[in-house]
């Protein structure tokens, strides 16, 4: 993707101060309302949907979240898009903001399929979090961090670490002004400015965005009257029920375990899987590559993936199970790679040669990594650490898995200069200047007792691999509010709104939902939930499709390639 600059907008009079701290949306330097496109790149929607965007000055440091110190610039810009009401009503239509946990442009489609859905007769509005896409954008530039000619391209690398730090400590100071806080700081700071007296809903999904919904939450603004969580981290809930990166390997293997253990109970797949079930089927092969790292499909697996047989499928299958249509890959691939007759060993070779092709996806230059992964490790680090041993021998005995966190850990040591034993082996921490890493502040560790003109509404799939089920029930045990309501998709994947397409309608159960609790103003009472009971059953059957393009046959257990390269 591309980066759009912002313009910087801020008011005459405060150029040149370096120690202003505001409080007040009043104070707030609007540059207007501009018309501009509903979606930020070409092929993105179809139709054409027209939208006005603003750039607004805000203030870098807010009164007790950081410190803002001489000779830094005292504001940042944040860029918000609107879809404007349309109608007799659009003066006091309700605001619904989308929040993303990359850049604003991730919520676009979404945006514009609740407007229509609505009828357009609420305003639609999205933000770049400060740190991201065309607000301030979190990077290091006169490092030449990031850049497709640096060590790692988009991605930070260790040896950048330092002169990336050094550069942001000039530049900003305290970099808790990047925090989630100061993140939803923006946003409460933002409502009285630009609500027009509405009442407002609030949707985040995944990590960030869902974090920072939470901060708000504790903030208790006024004029929410709904917030929607989908698919969320954890952070308003007792400290041993969070969300910390540490845990992702072990989370996404275990709802990966929970997926091939349906298929028991679907005939499509148990039919193959007679003498032992799927996931044992799987640990057998992991057993039989480690003692035997040479044998003909351990090899196949070794040569494709640059990786240790076992380790490779791991991570393989990991990136199958993240959603549909791929897990449904997983089952056959499994099957072959456990007989492994040389019509399978074809096959397979087929199929690697697809899954694990470069997809050459650009780098997406709305969202800075940097800015997510400071986040990621100032907000959901456990005290303590567990090592890079540790988690690596943890994610050895896992059937499934994508990541490896235990790669993070020299960078979370560089980023966060940790003193800890963890961190004792890495040197690239040793640099004269701050973290790249912020504190926890009071926030981190205290509930939300939501306001009771306000009510929450959480969306959770039980097939999420990036963001486990159990945080949404964490968080829905933890909210001081009877208004409040979990609703859970058995077979849905991360983000909902995504992954819950039913019968012949051209929106999503979730989306359906999201329209009705917007049009009931967040009154749980009336939350229309009618489109779960057409959902539509699971199936595990490979997708035509999937079968042609990554298996090259059309029976993708048993069908084999001719001679003359049809399938059998």
């Amino acid at each position: 993707m591309h980066l759009h600059h912002a313009l910087s907008i801020v008011a005459a009079g405060l150029i040149g101060q370096t120690s202003a701290v505001y409080n007040t949306s009043s104070e707030l330097p609007l540059n207007g309302w501009h018309a501009c496109s509903a979606y930020t790149f070409a092929g993105e929607g179809q139709e054409e949907y027209r939208a006005q965007c603003l750039t607004v000055g805000v203030p870098l440091c807010y009164t007790d979240v950081c410190k803002l110190l001489p000779n830094v610039y005292p504001t940042i810009n944040v860029f918000v898009k609107m879809l404007p009401a349309t109608g007799a009503n659009a003066d006091h239509a309700t605001n619904v903001w989308m929040f993303a946990s990359g850049a604003s442009n991730e919520a676009e489609a979404s945006m514009v399929t609740l407007h229509k859905r609505l009828n357009g007769s609420v305003n639609m509005l999205t933000m770049d979090l400060r740190g991201t896409g065309r607000s301030s954008r979190l990077d290091c530039v006169s490092s030449q961090a990031m850049t497709s000619g640096s060590p790692s391209g988009a991605n930070i690398d260790l040896t950048e670490v330092a002169a990336c730090a050094r550069e942001l400590q000039n530049k900003y100071g305290d970099l808790a002004s990047f925090s989630v806080t100061s993140a939803a700081m923006d946003v409460f700071t933002l409502l009285p400015k630009l609500a027009h007296g509405a009442s407002n809903i609030m949707y985040g999904s995944s990590h960030i965005a869902t974090l920072m919904i939470q901060r708000l939450m504790q903030m208790n603004p006024s004029g929410v009257t709904g917030y929607v969580l989908d698919s969320p981290a954890a952070s308003v809930v007792p400290l041993d029920k969070k969300t910390y990166w540490v845990k992702g390997d072990v989370e996404f293997n275990e709802v990966s375990e929970h997926f091939l253990e349906l298929c028991s109970e679907y005939t499509e797949c148990s039919s193959h899987f007679k003498t032992a079930t799927l996931p044992a089927t799987l640990r057998d092969v992991m057993s039989k590559f480690d003692k035997d790292p040479n044998s003909t499909c351990a090899t196949l697996v070794r040569n494709f993936t640059e990786d240790e047989p076992s380790s490779g499928l791991r991570r393989t299958l990991g990136g199958l199970a993240r959603g549909p249509p791929m897990r449904s890959a997983i089952p056959p691939a499994i099957y072959r790679l456990n007989r492994c007759e040389p019509s399978d060993v074809e096959i397979l070779t087929h199929f690697f040669t697809i899954i694990t092709q470069d997809g050459g996806i650009a780098d997406d230059a709305l969202i800075s990594n940097l800015f997510y992964q400071m986040n990621i490790f100032s907000e959901m680090s456990p005290n303590p650490m567990p090592t890079y041993a540790e988690l690596e021998a943890q994610h050895k005995n896992l059937s499934i898995s994508y990541l490896g966190m235990y790669d993070s850990i020299p960078l979370y040591c560089a980023y966060t200069k940790d003193p800890s034993p963890v961190c004792k082996e890495y040197t690239f921490g040793n640099y004269e200047a701050n973290p790249i890493a912020y504190s926890k502040d009071h926030f981190w560790n205290e509930a939300a007792v939501v306001s009771s003109e306000a009510s929450v509404l959480l969306l959770s799939g039980k097939l999420d691999v990036q963001a486990h089920h159990k945080y949404s029930e964490y968080i829905y045990e933890a909210l001081e509010t009877s208004k409040k309501e979990l609703v859970v998709f058995d077979f849905s994947g991360h983000v909902t709104l995504d992954d819950t397409a039913f019968g012949e309608s051209e929106t999503s159960c979730a989306m359906e939902l999201l329209a009705s609790f917007v049009s009931c103003n967040g009154d749980l009472a009336r939350l229309d939930k009618s489109c779960m009971a057409k959902m539509p059953a699971f199936d595990m059957t490979v997708p035509a499709h999937i079968a042609e393009n990554c298996f090259g046959i059309t029976d993708v257990y048993d069908g084999t390639v001719t001679t003359s390269g049809t399938p059998a």
